[in-house]
C-alpha cells in the first residue's frame, strides 16, 4: 500500500456499520468521496452477509495480531505447567467438613 495514495477516513462507527431491518446484512457505509471531475461525491454502501462478517472478522484478527509486537518468552520460573507441561491437580482443602442446613 502506497501511504501517498492513502486518504483517512473520519467517521462514527455507529454510522458507518449498521444492521439492516430485517437482521440479514450488515452496511458498511462509507464516507462520501469527492472524485475530481464528477459533480457530486461519490457514495459507496457495502452489504454483508453473516458468512462474510465472519470471515472479515477472522481476517481482521488475524491481521490485527501481526500489528502488535511479539509476547515476550516466558522465564521457566513463570511456567504454569509442571515440567512435563503437565498441570498439577489443585490441592484440596483439608479443613473441617462444612455442612449446609435446610
Amino acid at each position: 500500500m502506497d501511504r501517498e495514495s492513502m486518504m483517512p477516513v473520519r467517521a462514527k462507527q455507529a454510522t458507518m456499520w449498521t444492521l439492516s431491518a430485517y437482521r440479514k446484512t450488515v452496511r458498511l457505509a462509507v464516507p462520501s468521496l469527492r472524485i475530481t471531475g464528477m459533480p457530486e461525491p461519490l457514495a459507496v454502501y457495502m452489504d454483508f452477509d453473516a458468512v462474510t462478517v465472519d470471515a472479515m472478522l477472522e481476517r481482521l484478527s488475524i491481521l490485527h495480531g501481526k500489528m502488535l509486537p511479539p509476547l515476550p518468552a516466558p522465564n521457566k520460573s513463570e511456567r504454569p505447567f509442571g515440567l512435563l507441561g503437565v498441570r498439577r491437580p489443585p490441592t484440596l482443602h483439608k479443613g473441617p467438613a462444612h455442612e449446609i442446613s435446610t
